[in-house]
């Protein structure tokens, strides 16, 4: 897998990610999504410096996208996110995305923490997160309104010295 970084010849395949039922159905996106939004979403971001967004590839294939977003460079926090291809949905380009969000966000951001959240109904999510070594730091009920009702939202989160015990890091030293 390669990561890039998130470029303009993503956006259609963002787009058509985010309006499909794989994709919004456990994440939070205004729906449904145009080119003309995410383009503008994308040009007021590209200097940035609180959120960092990746597209990651299978040789030419686009797999994955995520990144790091409310980057706090004093308390050294970051909220992650990945979504990846519905295509490709359990074929571990997901944890292979998030493990590398991880080593880019400790690594080259000097973070201290990583966080992110998931729908509570999200049973691969979570599997996923906690099989990386994240811990569910709670749940928070009836968070977010979706589809005419609100739902539980979970946390998850990694501190740096419990990602730097990990076995899986050896991978990503000669990363990027």
């Amino acid at each position: 897998m390669i990561a890039k970084d998130f470029s303009a010849q993503d956006i259609d395949t963002r787009v058509e990610w985010i309006n499909n039922p794989a994709i919004n159905n456990s994440m939070y996106f205004e729906l449904p999504a145009t080119v003309e939004k995410t383009l503008k979403w994308y040009e007021s971001n590209i200097n940035n410096n609180t959120r960092k967004d990746f597209s990651f590839f299978n040789e030419d294939r686009l797999v994955a996208m995520g990144g790091l977003v409310s980057i706090d460079h004093t308390s050294k926090h970051a909220e992650l996110y990945v979504m990846v291809n519905p295509k490709s949905h359990g074929q571990g380009w997901g944890k292979q995305s998030t493990q590398w969000l991880l080593f880019y966000g400790f690594t080259y951001l000097n973070l201290n923490k990583v966080y992110l959240f998931t729908d509570g109904e999200n049973v691969s999510g979570y599997s996923l997160y906690e099989s990386i070594g994240m811990t569910n730091e709670g749940t928070m009920r009836q968070h977010k309104f979706k589809d005419g009702s609100l739902k539980d939202r979970r946390i998850y989160s990694i501190l740096a010295t419990e990602w730097k015990s990990l076995d899986y890091i050896e991978a990503f030293k000669y990363a990027t």
